[in-house]
């Protein structure tokens, strides 16, 4: 009864959100934030000076200014935090049916068969497989560069991730993508930046011309076209799943700061791989990231070297076709730790929050604790407290994916 109750307000939650964000779209974003906070300060103007010609009483004229200025600066609140609230959604479309159209090609339908006997259908190119071998083929000096409508729009795209935290660093790109038969992928890499992420891959649906976006200019479907080809900046993500030594799963939810997937369920694991344009990318500088990432939000002190990593399985590569077809290697990385220790460490490090994409929750759960019913995913969490919790949330496509490898592989299990 008390799920059904969530789901319905859930629900009700959606509609409204749904119905708010069109509005925002034809009202607010449609004339630019500023320009309805420049009207409504000219409106103060003139009718603090209305005020001054025909109303004789000096306090009323005060405080029709007041009231003027105090509208503003309410109105001006109310219209930033309404674009923060819709940031992502201008971004990255959360519309599933019409990116289903989009890409109906038959090779990117996914479907995911969770444990607790539910299943969805989402789209994503990629085949989860045990990666024996990652061969790298990297061209430091080669830099990629965006096409002239990113350049000539860049203030127009990078002012889209107002809300988000951002720094600029060196990102490896990937040019192209060699699949063997030994389960081997060779990866043929140069550099970028992760601005050029943010006016190319991460901004795929926002209209920054008149019904004009990047999808709809750059990969308008029915496939994704080939790496080698791709206009836009590309870097590799890394996406893994964590499992605890006593068999519990980590998921996080990734905080308001986020240049995407805000509040949603995402990979513990989910990092841009970056590389300086004088050191070489192979297989082991992979792994490298794999152990320092997993760790730094382990630490019990800023100095802690300790490696909880006892294991780290590459479960497959795919590309996501909400950004763009942006490549992802994905992995099944075992701690040492069980899920109380990792939970204590995780809430308790001196980890830096101001970084990209951060992540603010953390939880523990079984591989039948995870389903999705009714437009949402369901997850019971186990906290350090032996309490269980379920939570209805969004999840991101690639945590989804990350799920689909493991359970396609045998590595989610309910007991090891």
């Amino acid at each position: 009864m008390k799920l059904k109750l969530k789901r319905f307000f859930k629900k009700i939650g959606r509609f409204i959100s749904n119905a708010v964000f069109l509005l925002y779209r034809k009202t607010f974003m449609a004339s630019r934030t500023r320009n309805v906070i420049l009207i409504v300060i000219l409106f103060s103007i003139g009718f603090g000076f209305y005020s001054h010609f025909y109303w004789e009483d000096t306090f009323k004229q005060f405080i029709g200014t007041f009231a003027g200025v105090a509208t503003t600066i309410f109105i001006g609140s109310m219209a930033h935090l309404i674009s923060l609230a819709f940031e992502d959604r201008n971004k990255i479309t959360s519309d599933y049916e019409l990116i289903k159209k989009m890409y109906s090609a038959e090779q990117l339908t996914q479907t995911v068969n969770f444990l607790d006997g539910t299943s969805l259908s989402f789209v994503y190119k990629g085949v989860p497989t045990i990666i024996k071998e990652i061969k790298v083929v990297d061209d430091n000096k080669k830099m990629y560069l965006p096409t002239e409508v990113m350049s000539s729009n860049f203030t127009k795209l990078f002012n889209a991730h107002r809300g988000a935290y951002k720094k600029n660093v060196f990102t490896v790109r990937v040019d192209d993508v060699y699949d063997d038969e030994a389960s081997a992928i060779t990866l043929y890499t140069s550099r970028s930046t992760y601005f050029n992420h943010l006016i190319s891959n991460r901004v795929m649906d926002y209209p920054f011309a008149k019904s004009l976006t990047l999808r709809s200019l750059y990969e308008p479907g029915p496939d994704i076209t080939p790496l080698k080809h791709s206009v836009f900046s590309n870097h590799l993500g890394i996406i893994g799943i964590i499992e605890t030594a006593d068999n519990f799963y980590i998921l996080n939810k990734r905080s308001k700061t986020g240049s995407t997937s805000k509040d949603f369920l995402v990979s513990p694991i989910a990092f841009g791989l970056t590389a300086g344009v004088k050191e070489n990318v192979n297989e082991a500088y992979i792994t490298n990231k794999v152990i320092e990432k997993t760790n730094e939000r382990l630490k019990k002190t800023s100095t802690d070297t300790i490696n909880h990593i006892r294991k780290i399985i590459p479960v497959g590569y795919g590309r996501d076709i909400y950004e763009a077809g942006k490549p992802h290697l994905f992995y099944l990385v075992k701690i040492n730790l069980t899920k109380d220790e990792y939970l204590e460490l995780f809430y308790h490090s001196p980890f830096n929050k101001h970084t990209i994409d951060f992540n603010h929750k953390a939880f523990a759960i079984k591989a039948n604790d995870f389903g999705y019913h009714d437009g949402f995913f369901h997850m019971t969490h186990h906290n350090h407290k032996g309490i269980k919790k379920t939570h209805l949330m969004k999840a991101e496509t690639n945590l989804i994916m990350n799920i689909k490898c493991l359970i396609d592989l045998g590595l989610f299990k309910t007991n090891e």
